[in-house]
Formats: C-alpha cells, structure tokens, sequence
C-alpha cells in the first residue's frame, strides 16, 4: 500500500503545491489560495472569515491521506516469508525451488523487492546449507536476520543486509519447522514449538545468543503450551503467538485456548495465565501487540486444515502483569491464514485470509 499526497492546482497561470501534513500543510494551502485569487484587498471581514474557515477546512482534508492498492507485484518466485530490511526493502524467500518444496538440499530461493523503485533482485542462497521454508524468523537488533529451522530442520542462517552476506550459525539442539520466535530486551532470541519438520513433539523452548549459540531451556517444556488438533499432527505445536512483555518474560498468547507467561532467564520457567477468555483453538490466526503491553487477537480455526473460521476478537492486556482478557465485537469476516498489520498510530489492519482453512487454495478467500 502506499500514501497518497493531495495535490491541488490553480490553472491557469500554471501553480502547483504539493499539499503536505501539519503546519506546511496550511502554510502552502495559504499560498495556494492567494495564488489562485483567493484573497484581495478589498474583502470584508466577513468574507476574511469566511476564506479562513474553508483553509482550516482545506487543511484539514488536505492533512489525511489516502490508502490504495498498487498494481500487483510479479516475482520470479512464490514467497512463503517475507522480513523487512533496515533500508526499506523487502527480503523474500521461497524454498529449494522457486515454486516448489519438499528436498533438504540446502539451498533457498530469495528476492530483494525494493518498494521505492518496484524492482526485485533475485538471489539463490547456498552459502549456509539451510533450506529456509517454513521457519523460525526474527530481525535482530543490529538489522541482521535470523532465521532458523525449516526443511533443514536444526540449521540456523544469519543474513547481514549492510555486508550482503548469509553466513551460517550454530544449529539448534532441537530440529523443528513451524517454529516461533520472539527477540528478547538483551537481543537474544527465543524459539518453541514447531513440529512440521524435525520429527513430531518435545519442541521445548531455546535461546540464541550470539556469543553461545542455542541454549536448551530445561525449565520450558512444551507440554503445557500443546493443543488438539485433528487435522495435523503438527498443529498443536505451531504458529504460536509469542509476545515479550520486559525482563526477560515472554507471552504465550496461543493459539491454544490457555495462555502463559514464561520466563527464559537462567533455565526457564511456565507460570499458567489462564484461558483467553471464551474463545477457541485458533490456530493460524494472529495475535499482534498495538500498543505498550496490549495485545490484539484475532481469528483463526479450531484446526489447521479443514475447519470453518472463528471471527472472534480480543484484547489482552499484559501492562498489570497479569493477562487481562476483554472480548470486543467480532470482525466483520472470519479469518484463518491472513496478516495483521500494526499501522504507526497504533490501529491495526487485518489483511486476507480464509473464511474455512485450506492449504494451497484460494477458495474462500476474504
């Protein structure tokens, strides 16, 4: 999505401003005006007030932009990942083959998009030996990338946008795919779950340093953190939704119905928080933090494939230390599989998805 500048224009006598927001925006509305023939000498007061309401007017209107969509985007591959760089690009990756996946044979398809230019640089990823689809992902402090797990289950890869590199890292004690990550204060890195790959279950919790690697957390089992799903025998331990909340604690929001809180410092620990209120198992639905220690949940399905979408929707507030649940009204739609976004004044915009979960199809779509 991009923004969208007003542009008004006095014809004839061939002046253009470029309205922006804030104080310019009135200060070049002003000028457009008078440029245009919008005050005299002559004008009344009545009439100055006049012309000063509809600048406010114009200012006002002027000051909100616009969201629209861009033409589509053609890539020389399908992305399954997505992670923004610290220059404004985009890296994307698809997996072994462009339009494929399936063979741990260490190597990732990838593409740099560039927003500002709408060109994409393709790149094929050899240098780690990781086949990266379906992984853990995190952007770290310095801007590097971490991503960890996929196809090649236990293989850690580092990308340095400012070198252009990938190098290897240490693997992770336990292999997994479908992982979650969550970045710490101290710039370590946390990873549960995941047993798309790497063998099914005891995808207990981990943490990455740079200077020690992957850390084996004894205190941080998975079993309190599974859940049911019929569907897949992969789905009760993936896509969770893991929020840091300070001092080296960590929310387990879900999917799963009973949330809590863990602490990775020393060897771990899980201290229960409840259940998010009445609603489901949403697995492939998301849970995004808006605002300082509050978390919006939405949508999601009962099961990872072939189950209907829930449209509910709730706030959990983790600022008392607590994990406080509020129910709101539901999303227009139900959801399982979309994105959502948190936009700089703290709305979120919930994008896509399914109203029944289905792989590799767009049936349903939202």
């Amino acid at each position: 999505m991009r923004d969208i500048e007003t542009q008004p224009r006095c014809r004839p006598g061939g002046i253009a401003v470029r309205v922006r927001r804030g104080l310019l925006s009135s200060l070049l509305l002003g000028l457009f005006i008078a440029a245009c023939g919008g005050s005299g000498d002559t004008e009344t007061p009545q009439e100055a007030s006049k012309q000063a309401t509809a600048r406010d007017r114009a200012s006002a209107k002027a000051s909100l932009t616009q969201a629209v969509w861009s033409a589509p985007v053609a890539l020389p591959l399908v992305p399954t990942v997505a992670a923004n760089l610290p220059d404004g690009k985009v890296l994307l990756w698809s997996a072994e083959e462009r339009f494929s996946f399936g063979a741990n044979v260490g190597r990732t398809y990838t593409v740099t998009f560039d927003p500002a230019t709408g060109t994409s640089t393709e790149r094929t990823v050899t240098e780690s030996g990781h086949n990266m689809f379906c992984p853990g992902t995190t952007n770290l402090a310095d801007g590097r990338l971490l991503v960890n797990g996929g196809i090649s289950s236990a293989r850690t890869s580092i990308f340095d946008p400012a070198a252009n590199t990938w190098t290897a890292a240490t693997d992770m004690n336990i292999p997994r795919g479908y992982n979650a990550n969550t970045i710490l204060a101290d710039g370590s890195v946390f990873t549960l779950g995941g047993s798309w790959s790497g063998g099914v279950g005891n995808k207990h919790g981990e943490v990455w340093t740079a200077a020690g690697g992957w850390r084996r957390m004894s205190g941080i089992p998975i079993d309190p953190m599974l859940s049911a799903d019929s569907s897949r025998n992969f789905g009760g331990d993936s896509h969770f939704w893991l929020i840091p909340t300070g001092h080296g604690r960590v929310l387990h929001a879900g999917p799963g119905v009973n949330m809590h809180l863990l602490d990775t410092r020393g060897n771990g620990g899980v201290q229960p928080m409840g259940p998010r209120g009445d609603d489901q198992f949403s697995v492939s639905g998301t849970a995004v933090m808006y605002d300082i220690g509050k978390v919006l949940k939405v949508g999601g399905s009962p099961g990872y494939e072939g189950f209907d979408a829930n449209a509910n929707a709730y706030v959990i507030d983790v600022s008392g230390g607590g994990a406080a649940v509020r129910k709101l009204a539901p999303m227009n739609y139900a959801r399982v599989f979309h994105n959502s976004v948190v936009l700089p004044n703290g709305q979120v915009i919930v994008i896509g998805g399914q109203t029944r979960a289905a792989a590799f199809t767009d049936d349903r779509s939202v």
